[in-house]
């Protein structure tokens, strides 16, 4: 009988040993935090569970926005001051580092450091275009890329011709390409990037009888998302 008793007692103790310990409301937490695609230290987990891996970039349709400034560097430089410039990009990722898209923007400006007569006016330059984008990932937070685009650009009022930019109201071609930094935040839709580049306006901004080349830059941040 004693034997007996000795077995039954060593079996519960072994069944309790056996039995998972209860989570505490912190570890919980924890994982469901992780699982929803939050940082979370590995130490906050509970016991025998592993972070989940960030959740896969979307790739897909492309929609894109930014706020900027453009700034000429040819003969226009003494003409108009550095200006806010807006874009949006729509595009699709065939591929998860290829894009192509189509880009519109637009930029405000003023002639403001041309000497008067006449007194400083307002204008707007409009372009149109379309572009290819590559995108190398450095980790799974951020990537680099590199895009060319090509279009059509106007000036919207004939307040430039009487500095000698003739074609300025006409479209004309426009060229020219951008690096950028990108990151990715928790959510897999989502990419916030800052890039810059230079582009040509051709003939549209430039000045009648000077051949120093129409160049403008461009740069500023943008917000990204995938479908």
């Amino acid at each position: 009988m004693a034997a007996l008793t000795v077995i039954l007692t060593g079996r519960a103790a072994s069944a309790e040993q056996d039995e998972p310990r209860p989570l505490s409301r912190e570890e919980i937490e924890a994982w469901l935090e992780a699982q929803r695609g939050v940082d979370v230290s590995e130490a906050a987990l509970p016991e025998g569970l592993e972070a989940p891996p960030p959740p896969p970039r979307y790739h897909g349709v492309l929609v894109e926005a930014g706020l900027g400034a453009l700034g000429h560097l040819g003969p226009m430089n003494d003409i108009s001051p550095m200006a806010p410039w807006l874009f949006l990009r729509v595009g699709v990722e065939p591929l998860s580092w290829l894009a192509i898209f189509a880009e519109g923007e637009l930029a405000f400006s003023t002639t403001r450091r041309a000497s008067p007569p006449p007194p400083p006016r307002t204008y707007r330059i409009y372009g149109l275009g379309a572009g290819i984008r590559a995108t190398v990932p450095l980790s799974t937070g951020f990537g680099i890329y590199a895009e060319g685009s090509a279009g059509l650009a106007k000036v919207s009022d004939d307040v430039l011709e009487v500095y000698g930019f003739e074609n300025a109201t006409d479209p004309n071609l426009y060229f020219g390409g951008r690096l950028g930094l990108e990151w990715y935040p928790a959510n897999p839709h989502v990419a916030i990037g800052i890039a810059g580049g230079l582009r040509s306006y051709g003939q549209g901004l430039a000045e009648e009888g000077n051949d120093t080349p129409a160049l403008a830059w461009t740069a500023g941040p943008a917000l990204g998302y995938r479908f």
